[in-house]
Order: structure tokens, then C-alpha cells, then sequence
């Protein structure tokens, strides 16, 4: 990091203007991320041209008090996207030195909860005294848009800015390093991988006692004999514990074994911050 840490906001936004911009009239901010929807091949066009309209006028009271602004198209429907998205950049961010806001009251419900989690999980990765921790906030609505003119002047939500919850941070309890980074590699293997696989993960990991590729030995009964090590080592170290926990599956195939992610286990690898969104992804 080059000098002191920025202040960094992120907004997941729906059809909300005032929510979103007018805090900053009572605080600075070096960035903001704006994530919004925009695929017209998955949602009706008349859907995605309201919210364009939302997008720009937050961009443009952003601008206008002179913050950066990066707009991320995300999937702001799927909990499971909006977990990578959010995650993802406080998880950059916080790499770089830098403070992360995130603001869940712009947003619907759904992406409220999600966005949330994912920043409140994130940020246990980054637990130091002499830090700042990832903050949660929720902008208050003075009144209600009554008319279509005030909606598309204000958003849903008619307020100053200046009425702010902070949340402080509850407890999720993520898996070691390790178990996570297995997660989020189970994320891209549909079908599972075996137990061979999943030493070659290890080892690519550089988990110190996974080093040595098992199949190098010669004679088969060496390889054997390393193989049944180190299953019994990943048993003990990793798999028992995900698997107590409901976040892999284990099933024997014939002479194999096949280790799977559960519907939880993608919930923890998407609020982990260390799988980065298939979209429009970070330059």
C-alpha cells in the first residue's frame, strides 16, 4: 500500500438514488463500487432500462461530489453471485490497505441479506487492532416517494443522508484457509473430484505434508502405502471436519472416492471473497 488507506464504499443499488448518494454529503469517500443489474438477455428490457436510469443518477451524484466510481454489473438476484461480487472486492480492497463501507439499504431485500453476510464473513479474515473493520451501514428513509416524478428524482427512498445505522459484526465462523480455498476450488467441479485430485490441490496449495507426489515412487506397493498417508492425513486435517460441518459430501464409487460441495459449502466458498465473479471481473 502507497500512503494512508482510502475510504471505500460499496452499493449493490435497485431502483434507490438518495439511499446511495446523499450520505456523502456528510462524508468523504476516495471510491465507490456501484453494483447494479444490466443483462437484458435474462431480465425484460423495461426492467433494465429503469434500473439504468437509477445507475446513472447515483453515478452521477457520485461524480458530482467528486468520488470515483466503478460501476460492476452483477446479478444482484442471485444470492450466490451477489456474495462473490461483494466478498471479492472488500477481500481486493482490504488486500491493498484500504477501509471498506458497504451499504445494504439501497438495495432489495434479498441482495440486502446477502451483501450483509458476504461482508461481514469476509472481514473476519482481516480482524486487526490497528485496523478499521469492514463496516455495515443502513441509510434510514426520512419518507417515501409518492409520485412517479419524486421516484425517478429520489429512488424509492426520500432522505438527507444523514440517519445511519452501523452494524457491528457478528461471528461466522469461516473454515482454515486451507478447507476454504477447497471449497472454492469444488465450486468449478460439477461432478466432484477424487481423492488423487485432491492431493494434487493440496500439493499445489503447498501444504507442507502433501509436497511429494504420491504416484512417484516406482512400485506400487510404495504408492500405495503413501497414498493410504496421505487420505488418512486429509481425512483428519480437512474432509472430516467439512464434512461434519455440511459443506462437502463424501461417496465411495467402486474402488474410489468422490468429494463433492454441498448447496452449504457454496454458500461459505461465495461469502469467502476468494472466488472471483465470472463477470465482469476486476481490472
Amino acid at each position: 500500500m502507497n500512503g494512508l488507506p482510502k475510504n471505500i464504499h460499496v452499493v449493490p443499488i435497485g431502483h434507490e438514488i438518495d439511499r446511495a448518494v446523499r450520505p456523502f454529503d456528510h462524508t468523504s469517500a476516495d471510491k465507490v463500487y456501484v453494483l447494479a443489474v444490466t443483462d437484458r438477455k435474462k431480465y425484460a428490457k423495461e426492467m433494465i432500462d429503469q434500473q439504468e436510469h437509477f445507475t446513472r443518477r447515483v453515478t452521477e451524484g457520485l461524480e458530482e461530489r467528486r468520488i470515483a466510481t466503478q460501476v460492476i454489473a452483477a446479478d444482484l438476484f442471485d444470492v450466490l453471485t451477489t456474495m462473490q461480487h461483494i466478498s471479492y472486492i472488500i477481500r481486493q480492497e482490504r488486500d491493498d490497505g484500504n477501509n471498506v463501507h458497504v451499504n445494504i439499504s439501497a438495495c432489495g431485500r434479498l441482495t440486502s441479506i446477502a451483501t450483509a453476510f458476504a461482508a461481514m464473513a469476509v472481514s473476519r479474515d482481516f480482524e486487526d487492532e490497528e485496523k478499521i473493520p469492514v463496516r455495515v451501514y443502513y441509510v434510514h428513509a426520512d419518507r417515501y416517494s409518492e409520485t412517479k416524478e419524486e421516484r425517478l428524482q429520489h429512488g424509492l427512498s426520500i432522505c438527507t443522508g444523514e440517519k445511519i445505522t452501523k452494524f457491528e459484526n457478528f461471528q461466522i465462523v469461516m473454515p482454515d484457509p486451507v478447507s476454504t480455498d477447497l471449497l472454492a476450488y469444488l465450486m468449478e467441479k460439477r461432478d466432484g473430484i477424487e481423492t488423487d485430485e485432491l492431493f494434487d490441490f493440496l500439493r499445489e496449495r503447498k501444504v507442507e505434508e502433501f509436497k511429494e507426489d504420491f504416484r512417484s515412487p516406482e512400485r506400487e506397493f510404495e504408492k500405495r502405502r503413501a497414498q493410504s498417508k496421505y487420505l488418512m492425513m486429509a481425512n483428519n486435517r480437512y474432509l472430516n471436519k467439512l464434512q461434519r460441518q455440511g459443506y462437502i459430501a463424501v461417496k465411495k464409487q467402486r474402488l474410489k472416492k468422490i468429494i463433492s460441495i454441498t448447496p452449504a459449502g457454496r454458500h461459505i466458498a461465495s461469502i469467502s471473497g476468494r472466488i472471483q465473479p465470472s463477470r465482469d471481473r476486476f481490472h
